[in-house]
C-alpha cells in the first residue's frame, strides 16, 4: 500500500487571476546573418566571345512570311537584318589557333569571352559577304589598358577598319570603309590593352521579326466627331497571329480593319484604327535606338480626304502633331514607314517588359470638304523598333530632370530618373557637389521601380550651380551611375526666410495676431508681401506693411475658433515669387470647453475577475480660456443616452486651458461591459461645446480564473511513540491538485465524475445544474459551453486516481492554451439522496488537475495549472471570498 495523505495546502482569497503565478520567461534571441554575394570581375577560360555584323537591307513582300534567302529588294521601308557569324576562333599574336569559340557565341546567352590579350586576334567568318557599306558591331569590356581594335581581311595586312575609342560595356561599330570588293572572313586584332567580348546585339522588333512586337490591343472609330475617341471594337483578335480571325494590322495581306469617315460643313467625322504594341516577355532592353511606324491604308484620294498617322509614348495622353500621310483610293503597292525616333523620349517600357506606359499608334482619315461617306481599309499599322540589349545583371540609369543647364527657382529640387535592371533594384541614391565635394547626398524615399520614372527630393540651403548623378544597386549587389553628370542652377531672386506670430494661441473671436514675414532678396526689388490667413472655415489675404529692412507684418483678426495657419507670400519686381507656411496657431473659445479623448482612458487591470475593483482613469482637458468651476464626471455601464446605469461620479474643476487626471472606481461584472465616462453630464457648467464630453471603452470579464505554481514538500511521519519515522523530501512528486469552496466538506472517498450518476451512467443535466447553482447559466463562457458539445456529453474525459480509487470518465478541458495541463470536475456523492448530482441535494464539487513537475504550461514552466469558475467561491454563501487548494500525494 502506497503512503497517501490529503493535505490542506493553503487558503486563497479573492485575488486577480494568475496571482499565484511563478513564471519563468525565456527570451530566445534570433541571430540574423547576412551573406554578401559580390559580382566577381575575374574571367575564366570558359567565358565567351561574341561579335555580330549588321547589314542594312530592305524587304518587299509579305511581312508575315520568313525572309527568303536571296529575295531581298530595296524599298522605302527598312529592316535591319543580322548577318550571322558561322565560325569564330581565338588566335594568338602569331595567328596560331588557340580555341574554337563558335558554339559559345552563336546564341545570345550573356556570357563573356576569354580574355583577348594585347596583339591577339579573333577570327570571324560570316554567313554572307560584307562590303565597305557594312560594319561589324562589338560589345567589349575593358580588362586593362586603353585597347583599340583593328580589322583586317583574313591573313592579310591591309587595314580596313579601326575602333580607337571603345565604349566600355556598350555597343561599338567598326565600319569597313577600306574594304575593296566583298569578303566574309576577318581578323580582329586587339592592341594596347586587354578586352573581353559579350553577345549583346541591337535587336530589331516588329511583327514576325526575330523579336516579336505586334499589336496587343486594338480599338476602332467610325464617323466619330471627336478625334481622340476610339470606342468601337476591332474586327480582328488581339494579340494574335495574322489571319482571318486574328491580327489584321500586323501583316501586309488580304485581312484588314475597316471604318468610315465623312465631312458635313465644319463637322469632321473621323474613321481610324488605334493599336497598343508591346512584348511583355522581352526583359533585356536597355535603350531604344530607333523607332519607325509602318502603315498602309486606303479609301479615297488626296484632296478628297485628309489622312494622318500619329504615335504616342504615354498610352495616348500625348500624340505626335498631325503627321500627314498620303491618301490612296486603292491599296498602295508598298508599306510606308516614318522614322519617329525624335518625336518622343522613348523608353524600353513603352514596348517591352511586364509593366510600363505603352506606346500607341493610330491611322485616321476625314473628308476634306463636304463629301460622301468613305470606307477605309487599314491593313498595316505596326512599330519597327531597334533597341540596345544589355547584360542580365547590368544596371542602367537615365537622368530625366533637371536637365543640363536647367534653372530651378526653389530650394526644393526634385530629381527625376529612370533606372533599368532585369534584377530587382534595391536602392538608389543622389550624388551631388553641394558641400563642395562629390558625395552621396540623399537616398530614394520610396520603392524603386525599374523602367519607370522615380524621384528623389532634396532641399538646398543656398543658390548656385550644382552637379548631380544617380547611383543604383540591384539585388545582386551590382551598381552603376548614369553615364554622365548633369548640371543645374538654383536661382531664387526672392525668398521668405521665416514666418513668426506674436502669440502661440488666441482666445475668443475678437482678438488679433501679428504675423511677421522675414524676406531676403538677391537682386531686384520687393514688389509685394502678403499674408494668407487660413482659418478653420475660411481664408483671407492681408497686405503686409514694411517694418524695418527685410521685415513685413500684417494684423490678422482671429474670428473663428480652431486651428489657424499663415502663409507669407513675397513677389519681386522681376516676377519671381516665394512662399512659406507658419506653424499652426490654435484659437480657443472664451467659455470652458471640456474635452475627453478616446486615447485618454485607462483601466488598472484589463483582465479582471468578477467583483474585482478596477480603477478607471481619464484625462480631462479644458480647451477654453475661462475656468470651468466645479462639474461632475460620471461613470456609466452602457450609453447614458440609452439609460446606461450611473455607477459613480467625481467632482472636479479645471483652469482655463488646463487638464487633470481623475480616477473612477468600478466593480467588475462577468461579461462585456461598455463603460462610458461623461464630463458635465448634469450641465453644471456652461460650455462652448459638449460634442467631445463623452468617451467609452469596453472591458471583458471572464467567468474563469487560472491558478498555477509549484509543489514542494518536506514531511516527517511517525507513529504515536515517535519510533517509526518516514521522511518525505522534495523530489519527484506525483498526485493531484484540488480546489473547492472554503465551506465545502469533502468526503474524498465518495468522489464521482460530473456527468455520471452513482451507477456510472450518463447523467444528462449535470452541467446545466452546476451552471444554475453558480448563477452562470446566462454566461457565454459557462461550464456547459466549456465542457460539453451538446449540453450533455463531455468533449473529452480522463481517468483520475484519488484516495486509492480510480474515477473514470471525468470531464476535462485544457487549463489554458497548453495541453500539458488539464482541469476536471468531480462531485461528492456522500450526501446524495437521488442517485445523481443536482440542485436538489446541492452536492459538493471539486476541480482537479494532475501534478506534473517542471512542465511547460500556458504561462511558463511549473508543476500544476488549473482553471476554475470565479463563482466557485460563492458555492456556499457564508464566505464568498475564499477557496481551499489541496494536494494529493500518490
Amino acid at each position: 500500500m502506497k503512503k497517501r495523505q490529503i493535505i490542506s495546502l493553503f487558503k486563497v482569497r479573492n485575488v486577480p487571476p494568475l496571482a499565484l503565478t511563478i513564471g519563468i520567461i525565456f527570451l530566445i534571441g534570433i541571430l540574423l546573418f547576412y551573406i554578401n554575394f559580390q559580382k566577381m570581375e575575374n574571367f575564366s577560360e570558359e567565358e565567351n566571345l561574341v561579335i555580330k555584323s549588321e547589314k542594312l537591307l530592305e524587304f518587299k513582300g509579305n511581312l508575315s512570311e520568313e525572309f527568303p534567302e536571296g529575295n531581298l529588294e530595296l524599298t522605302n521601308c527598312g529592316f535591319n537584318l543580322f548577318i550571322e557569324v558561322q565560325k569564330a576562333e581565338h588566335l594568338d599574336s602569331k595567328k596560331n589557333f588557340v580555341s574554337d569559340i563558335y558554339k559559345e557565341i552563336k546564341e545570345l546567352d550573356g556570357l563573356w569571352s576569354p580574355k583577348i590579350n594585347n596583339e591577339e586576334y579573333v577570327r570571324v567568318v560570316f554567313k554572307e559577304n560584307l562590303s565597305s557599306s557594312n560594319y561589324i558591331k562589338v560589345y567589349p569590356k575593358i580588362i586593362s589598358g586603353d585597347p583599340k581594335i583593328d580589322v583586317y581581311e583574313m591573313n592579310q595586312e591591309n587595314l580596313i577598319g579601326t575602333l580607337n575609342q571603345i565604349r566600355d560595356y556598350g555597343s561599338n561599330d567598326i565600319y569597313l570603309t577600306e574594304l575593296k570588293g566583298v569578303q566574309d572572313s576577318f581578323d580582329l586584332r586587339i592592341r594596347e590593352g586587354i578586352l573581353a567580348f559579350n553577345y549583346i546585339v541591337d535587336p530589331i522588333a516588329y511583327p514576325n521579326g526575330s523579336i516579336e512586337l505586334r499589336a496587343r490591343e486594338c480599338a476602332l472609330q467610325s464617323l466619330q466627331v471627336n478625334r481622340d475617341t476610339f470606342d468601337l471594337s476591332c474586327g480582328g483578335s488581339y494579340p494574335s497571329s495574322c489571319g482571318t480571325l486574328g491580327d489584321r494590322v500586323s501583316c501586309d495581306d488580304l485581312e484588314y480593319e475597316t471604318a468610315q469617315s465623312t465631312r458635313q460643313g465644319g463637322t469632321r467625322n473621323y474613321g481610324g484604327v488605334r493599336v497598343t504594341s508591346y512584348n511583355p516577355s522581352i526583359l533585356n532592353c536597355g535603350n531604344i535606338t530607333s523607332v519607325e511606324i509602318c502603315y498602309k491604308f486606303w479609301g479615297a484620294p488626296d484632296g478628297d480626304s485628309i489622312c494622318y498617322v500619329d504615335v504616342s509614348n504615354d498610352s495616348g495622353t500625348t500624340w505626335s502633331s498631325n503627321t500627314l500621310a498620303s491618301c490612296y483610293v486603292s491599296e498602295p503597292t508598298s508599306v510606308e514607314c516614318i522614322n519617329v525616333t525624335s518625336n518622343f523620349s522613348w523608353q524600353c517600357s513603352n514596348f517591352f517588359g511586364s509593366t510600363g506606359t505603352r506606346a500607341m499608334a493610330r491611322t485616321q482619315a476625314y473628308g476634306a470638304n463636304n463629301r460622301q461617306t468613305r470606307t477605309w481599309s487599314f491593313d498595316v499599322l505596326f512599330f519597327n523598333v531597334s533597341y540596345e540589349a544589355r547584360e542580365l545583371n547590368e544596371v542602367l540609369i537615365g537622368l530625366n530632370s533637371p536637365s543640363l543647364g536647367d534653372t530651378i527657382s526653389s530650394y526644393e529640387a526634385i530629381f527625376n530618373y529612370t533606372p533599368f535592371s532585369l534584377e530587382e533594384i534595391s536602392n538608389c541614391s543622389l550624388w551631388d557637389n553641394s558641400t563642395g565635394n562629390w558625395q552621396l547626398s540623399e537616398s530614394n524615399q520610396s520603392l524603386v521601380i525599374s523602367g519607370e520614372p522615380n524621384y528623389i527630393n532634396k532641399t538646398y540651403s543656398q543658390q548656385g550651380a550644382y552637379l548631380w548623378n544617380i547611383q543604383c544597386y540591384n539585388n545582386l549587389g551590382v551598381s552603376s551611375f548614369s553615364e554622365s553628370n548633369l548640371t543645374f542652377n538654383l536661382e531664387l531672386p526672392i525668398k521668405v526666410l521665416s514666418v513668426q506670430t506674436n502669440s502661440s494661441l488666441g482666445c475668443g473671436t475678437e482678438n488679433y495676431v501679428k504675423v511677421t514675414c522675414e524676406i531676403e532678396k538677391d537682386f531686384g526689388e520687393v514688389d509685394a508681401v502678403r499674408v494668407l490667413a487660413n482659418g478653420p472655415l475660411s481664408n483671407t489675404t492681408y497686405p503686409s506693411i514694411e517694418e524695418g529692412e527685410g521685415f513685413y507684418y500684417s494684423n490678422v483678426l482671429l474670428d473663428e475658433i480652431g486651428n489657424w495657419s499663415f502663409v507669407c507670400i513675397a513677389n519681386d519686381t522681376l516676377g519671381y515669387e516665394d512662399s512659406l507656411p507658419s506653424t499652426t496657431l490654435i484659437n480657443y473659445p472664451l467659455l470652458p470647453n471640456l474635452i475627453l479623448s478616446p486615447s485618454n482612458i485607462w483601466f488598472s487591470n484589463e483582465d479582471p475577475i468578477e467583483k474585482e475593483t478596477v480603477n478607471v482613469s481619464v484625462l480631462i482637458k479644458n480647451m477654453g480660456c475661462y475656468s470651468s468651476g466645479n462639474f461632475s464626471t460620471g461613470l456609466f455601464e452602457g450609453d447614458p443616452s440609452e439609460n446606461g446605469k450611473n455607477v459613480v461620479n467625481h467632482t472636479t474643476s479645471l483652469e482655463g486651458l488646463g487638464e487633470k487626471n481623475i480616477t473612477l472606481f468600478w466593480n467588475a461584472n462577468i461579461g462585456n461591459t461598455n463603460l462610458f465616462v461623461y464630463a458635465n453630464f448634469w450641465d453644471e457648467v456652461q460650455e462652448y461645446s459638449k460634442t467631445e464630453n463623452q468617451i467609452n471603452k469596453t472591458i471583458s470579464v471572464t467567468s474563469w480564473q487560472v491558478f498555477h505554481g509549484n509543489v514542494s514538500i518536506e514531511k516527517i511521519l511517525s507513529d504515536s511513540e515517535l519510533k517509526r519515522l518516514s521522511a518525505w523530501e522534495n523530489g519527484s512528486i506525483f498526485g493531484n491538485i484540488f480546489i473547492t469552496d472554503q465551506e465545502s466538506n469533502i468526503d474524498w472517498s465518495s468522489l464521482k465524475a460530473l456527468g455520471r450518476n452513482l451507477l456510472g451512467e450518463i447523467s444528462t443535466n449535470d452541467f446545466l445544474e452546476l451552471d444554475g447553482i453558480l448563477g452562470m447559466e446566462n454566461f457565454e463562457d459557462n461550464l456547459t459551453s466549456a465542457f460539453t458539445s451538446n449540453g450533455t456529453e463531455p468533449l473529452e474525459t480522463q481517468t483520475f486516481q484519488v484516495h486509492n480509487q480510480e474515477i473514470f470518465n471525468v470531464p476535462i478541458i485544457n487549463s489554458t492554451i497548453s495541453s500539458n495541463f488539464i482541469t476536471g470536475i468531480m462531485w461528492d456523492a456522500s450526501k446524495d439522496t437521488d442517485g445523481k448530482f443536482g440542485m436538489l441535494d446541492n452536492e459538493e464539487v471539486v476541480f482537479i488537475t494532475k501534478i506534473d513537475k517542471s512542465t511547460q504550461g500556458g504561462y511558463g514552466i511549473y508543476d500544476y495549472e488549473i482553471r476554475i469558475p470565479v463563482r466557485l467561491r460563492e458555492y456556499h454563501k457564508g464566505n464568498i471570498q475564499d477557496l481551499f487548494i489541496y494536494f494529493d500525494i500518490l
